[in-house]
Order: C-alpha cells, then sequence, then structure tokens
C-alpha cells in the first residue's frame, strides 16, 4: 500500500503516518494502543462508536491541515473495520 501512496500530497502523508503508527504499536506489543486493544477485543462497541463520531467530526471540520485530515481519515477507516453491522 505504501508504494501506491503519494507521499507528495500532504493527506496521504498524513495517512501514512497513522498506518505506520498503528503498525508499529501492532509490532511492539504495546497493550496500552488503541489499536492492539481493538484487535484483542478488549474495547466496547460503545467506545469504538464514540471514537468514530469524534473523528468524524475532526475530519469534517475544513479548518484542519490536509495531513491531519489524512490521518484521521486513516483512523476512521480503521475504526470501520471493528464497528458492529
Amino acid at each position: 500500500m505504501e508504494k501506491k501512496l503519494d507521499l507528495k500530497d500532504e493527506f496521504w502523508r498524513g495517512y501514512h503516518l497513522a498506518l505506520r503508527g498503528m503498525v508499529s504499536a501492532i509490532e511492539s506489543g504495546d497493550e496500552l494502543s488503541l489499536i492492539l486493544k481493538m484487535l484483542n477485543g478488549k474495547i466496547s462497541e460503545e467506545s469504538v462508536q464514540k471514537l468514530m463520531k469524534q473523528i468524524q467530526e475532526r475530519v469534517s471540520q475544513t479548518f484542519r491541515p490536509e495531513d491531519e485530515l489524512g490521518f484521521n481519515t486513516a483512523w476512521a477507516d480503521a475504526l470501520q473495520l471493528f464497528q458492529k453491522s
């Protein structure tokens, strides 16, 4: 995926940064990290919904810089994977 992202674009740089952070947390086994808590089922559906709402709110704010929008969009995409249908 990294090879397909245009890292010259600020949005994709932010998106890439978030993904790298998630992977790093998983590889390190940091049990306090959000991504590892989600993977291990240690975060409630209610918490995931609340986080998703907060992130979507940030993404909709037009004053945010592009790299921050990319970062938050990556987290929104990750959280969607953990939402129950």
